[in-house]
């Protein structure tokens, strides 16, 4: 897909991108975007639900996948960390965990 720059380290999320051509005076534009993503977090048991829309990206990039979604990653990374929402991915759960002291008796 084009939404990997949502991933939230230790999560599974869903989502969806978005990139519309903005209309102007003669039709659509070809330089003028709006970009978004919604997405969930996290995906097996919802808490969270964001939609960032971004107007007018500048800079080459413009989709939603490379503009919106970095944005949704941040955002929700912080969001679960308040809420305390403990990870979904067993990778970060190894991450986190202190490890044993001491050897094997």
């Amino acid at each position: 897909g084009t939404a990997r720059k949502a991933r939230v380290p230790g999560y599974q999320v869903g989502g969806k991108t978005g990139t519309v051509r903005k209309v102007g005076p003669g039709g659509y534009s070809g330089d003028r975007h709006v970009a978004l993503f919604a997405g969930i977090a996290p995906s097996n048991d919802p808490r969270l639900v964001t939609v960032v829309v971004i107007n007018d990206p500048k800079g080459k990039l413009y989709g939603g996948g490379a503009v919106a979604a970095p944005v949704f990653s941040e955002v929700t990374k912080g969001a679960l960390r308040i809420l305390n929402v403990p990870p979904t991915e067993l990778s970060a759960v190894a991450e986190t965990a202190p490890a044993p002291r001491g050897g094997a008796a």
